[in-house]
């Protein structure tokens, strides 16, 4: 482009390019700085409900371990303060519970009893910070933080009361939670590449790190963003530099510690390259394009002005420059060119051809007056429009040349014939405003003198259009009308093609507009995918604290099938459990439609619990289809086992994508996030099956007795303090049935005490056996047993007791293959209110009620009366 000439107006339609490239370029950048706010606020949020959920993990922990000491305390081998007994059920518990570093047991005054792991040096064991918070208090406290170990690592202390009679404090049992917890957070909660989390205590002591950065665990930090946290000292969100030295953008919150004085705050980090680099990426793309763009029409504009507008100005100018030097033969050699530049060169060279003719008309005036007519024939044959002569009627009178050229018709052919049968399209003929003839005929004529575009018909009926202009020649005779039409065909394909050109670049913009738009839906696609990921969290947090608030496995089975409606609305699914043995797999939980196709199966009837991971089916096409989904086989599904110390507790199993959604409508991203909630759920609902199942059996130990398997006295006495507040409440009767073996003593002495152990099991089994589900049987001590019968009259608990006394008869005992006797109890029977009406009153009535028996004879049943005796 160098070489070509340079014009003013070249440089103008190069400036008009330019100027209209600017609002694209200002659009890119825009779209470009509003990305990069969009990711930022995005990449804050995403980090921001990290620290929520890294918030919410550590209060569940603070709970789990309260509930967990709180049920230590009430074991026997810790209530007795026995060491090895101690310490070997605390190395069982940590074993279960590796998210601690120590359990143990320290004397009211804070000597150490036994703990798991023992100290290296006993003589250096020293009683933990937060002791004197427990012995005052006499409650659940947490101690200091206590970084240390090798490899490093810090603990969170926290102790629980054993307490004895008058609430006194017995012993003090605690635990040092592993604050390494924040790696397993990490990892469940899929933290970004290059992103960091650490734990820091209110005076900046770095606690925890992940992933592991420098040494310095244990150390107080002062990186930028720790002290923004310990100035804030709340939730918030900044850009600073961590403790690696490297600047990332933060969010931090803190954690509850349920202690007095002790701070704890976790914060994740995302590098802020990796926050904007798709915003950046994505301007870096907009601009190259923009400039592109610009720089092929600033070339197209260059090249189009001079070959379509610079050359033909110059050849207006030079047959100008020639025409005022007196050359009245010189033309501008355009007129055959479209649109404006063509009309000019048209105009300029009848201006010029004018300008000769009137030139030869001054030196032929005369003979110009006596040849008139022939000027005008030559006139109208060498016309380049088409030149029409009309009557008053519309009918033709002359036509020329170009007329027959343009038109198709020969002079001969159209003289005579009204002017719109020849040249207007019937459907236009009616109309004043479209047609020639009629609006001459009807005196309109004045309205087509200035130039107007029609559509007009060739003699083969095609239509093209024309500029019409029409004027009146006056004369001695009838007014005669001219009509001067003008093909315009080549004009109104270059105006076409403009407006073509108008509308792809509008459609372009349109395009954009709709990239936009599409990007846009995706953004709030994603919001609203969060939203739905915070909904799933508050409804996983929601039954996690109904998880830990259930006394029974089969409360949380009801628990999870409600929140397994609202966490899985569009998955049907259910929660299988293995039996005890092991060899069946029962459903106790289900929601949706359809329900399971099978209530009970094997354990091999699973691939997920074959391979104890979770086993994923996506298309019908798929063969490891599990035996129990039943046919016909959904589409997908995914079994999820449910594994406590890598044994499986059961499975958690959801159909994905029923018939009614179909695949094609679920986004991938959509998918992976249903089934990432999918295996959380399972990993908490393990968790807490195996937390209860826990409870449960100590609780179990806490209230029976192990020989015989019956609750024993301390439930006993809680149970018919109950009972008997209950019975009062309803004016129901409530029976009591104490029984004692007779001549025990000599089974001992006669068979040995393992002989007498047998006899009491057998006892057991059939006070069991002989029990209903709302009664209470019970090893009151020694030989003697009681039975707590609810709402039973008097005369029901004489006969109920009277019936064991039979089946005690019947009973065969043998030990070692020798028989032990036959066997006879005596029995003493006691009624709530007639005998008593408090716990005592009433076992004093049944006690004395035993003794009468006794003192009879034994092997008989005596009930209470007014004034018995006690022993």
């Amino acid at each position: 482009m160098a070489g070509l000439p340079f014009s003013g107006l070249r440089a103008r339609l190069v400036l008009l390019v330019l100027v209209a490239v600017l609002p694209a370029l200002g659009l890119a950048l825009h779209a470009g700085i509003e990305e990069r706010r969009a990711a930022r606020d995005r990449v804050r949020d995403d980090t921001l409900l990290l620290t929520r959920l890294a918030s919410t993990n550590h209060e569940r922990l603070v709970g789990l371990t309260e509930q967990f000491l709180a049920t230590l305390t009430q074991l026997p081998e810790l209530r007795r303060a026995e060491p090895a007994a101690c310490e070997a059920l605390l190395a069982r518990l940590l074993a279960q519970h590796p998210i601690y570093a120590e359990l143990g047991l320290l004397s009211p005054q804070g000597e150490l009893l036994c703990s798991s792991p023992p100290p290296a040096d006993p003589g250096e064991a020293q009683p933990r910070p937060f002791f004197r918070r427990v012995v005052q208090t006499r409650a659940f406290a947490v101690g200091d933080i206590a970084p240390g170990g090798i490899p490093p690592r810090s603990t969170l202390a926290f102790g629980y009361p054993v307490l004895g009679e008058r609430n006194a404090v017995r012993a003090v049992v605690y635990a040092l939670l592993d604050l390494a917890w924040l790696q397993e957070f990490a990892s469940a909660a899929h933290v970004p590449a290059q992103a960091v989390l650490f734990l820091v205590d209110g005076r900046g002591t770095l606690l925890a790190q992940q992933p592991a950065g420098p040494p310095g665990l244990g150390q107080p930090v002062r990186a930028p963003v720790v002290e923004t946290i310990l100035r804030t000292r709340a939730e918030g969100v900044a850009e600073a530099e961590g403790p690696d030295g490297v600047r990332r953008l933060y969010a931090f919150a803190p954690l509850p510690t349920r202690a007095q004085g002790m701070e704890l705050y976790v914060a994740v980090g995302v590098p802020l390259r990796e926050a904007y680099a798709e915003a950046d990426r994505s301007l870096v793309r907009n601009l190259a394009a923009v400039g592109i763009a610009g720089l092929l029409s600033i070339f197209a504009a260059w090249a189009a002005g001079d070959l379509f507008i610079v050359r033909r100005m110059k050849a207006l100018v030079a047959a100008t420059t020639g025409l005022a030097a007196g050359n009245l033969a010189i033309r501008t050699g355009l007129g055959d060119e479209p649109g404006a530049l063509g009309q000019l060169a048209r105009d300029f060279d009848e201006m010029a051809e004018t300008l000769q003719r009137r030139q030869a008309e001054m030196d032929r005036a005369n003979a110009e007056l006596r040849r008139s007519e022939a000027r005008k024939s030559a006139i109208l044959e060498g016309a380049l429009d088409c030149v029409i002569g009309m009557d008053q009627a519309g009918l033709v009178v002359e036509f020329n040349p170009a007329a027959e050229i343009t038109f198709g018709y020969t002079r001969a052919e159209a003289r005579g014939r009204p002017v719109d049968e020849l040249i207007i399209p019937p459907r236009l003929r009616d109309d004043p405003a479209t047609a020639l003839g009629s609006a001459v005929a009807r005196g309109k004529a004045e309205a087509l003198r200035q130039r107007g575009e029609r559509v007009a018909m060739r003699k083969d009926g095609s239509e093209f259009p024309v500029e019409v202009s029409v004027t009146a020649t006056e004369g001695e005779g009838a007014a005669l009308f001219t009509a001067f039409l003008r093909d315009i065909t080549e004009r109104k394909q270059a105006e076409a093609a403009l407006r073509a050109a108008h509308d792809e670049l509008q459609k372009r913009v349109e395009a954009r507009t709709a990239e936009l738009k599409e990007a846009n839906e995706r953004l709030v696609d994603w919001v609203e995918e969060l939203q739905q990921r915070a909904q799933d969290m508050r409804l996983l947090n929601e039954a996690g604290d109904h998880l830990q608030a259930c006394h029974s496995v089969q409360e949380a089975y009801d628990v999870l099938a409600q929140y397994g409606r609202s966490l899985f609305p569009d998955e049907p699914g259910a929660l299988f459990m293995l039996n005890e043995a092991h060899n069946l797999v029962e459903c106790v939980a289900a929601w949706g439609s359809p329900p399971p196709a099978e209530e009970v199966f094997t354990p091999d009837d699973c691939w997920a619990l074959r391979r104890g991971r979770p086993h994923l089916v996506e298309g019908p096409d798929a063969h490891l289809v599990c035996r129990h989904v039943g046919l016909p086989t959904p589409a997908a599904y995914v079994c999820v086992p449910l594994m406590a110390q890598s044994t499986a507790l059961g499975v958690l199993h959801l159909v994905e994508h029923p018939s009614e959604r179909p695949l094609r409508e679920l986004a991938p991203h959509h998918v992976l996030a249903r089934r990432q909630l999918a295996f959380t759920v399972a990993d908490q609902v393990a968790l807490a099956l195996t937390n209860l199942r826990l409870q449960e059996r100590l609780r179990d130990q806490a209230i029976r007795d192990p020989l015989t398997g019956l609750f024993n006295r301390r439930y006993m006495e809680e149970s018919l303090e109950r009972e008997l507040r209950r019975a009062q409440r309803r004016g129901m009767p409530l029976g009591i049935i104490m029984i004692d073996m007779d001549h025990f003593k000599r089974f001992n002495d006669t068979f040995g005490h393992a002989a007498g152990d047998t006899l009491l099991r057998e006892m057991g089994g059939l006070l069991q056996r002989h029990t209903r589900g709302e009664d209470i049987a019970c090893r009151y001590g020694g030989e003697e047993f009681t039975l707590i019968l609810l709402e039973a009259s008097a005369e029901d608990t004489e006969q109920r007791a009277a019936l064991l006394r039979e089946e005690a008869g019947r009973l065969h005992v043998e030990y070692g293959h020798q028989p032990l006797g036959n066997i006879t109890i005596s029995v003493g029977v006691a009624v709530f209110p007639d005998h008593g009406v408090t716990v005592e009153t009433l076992l004093k009535s049944a006690d004395a009620a035993l003794y009468s028996a006794k003192a009879g004879g034994r092997d008989r049943v005596m009930v209470a009366t007014t004034g018995s005796p006690t022993r």
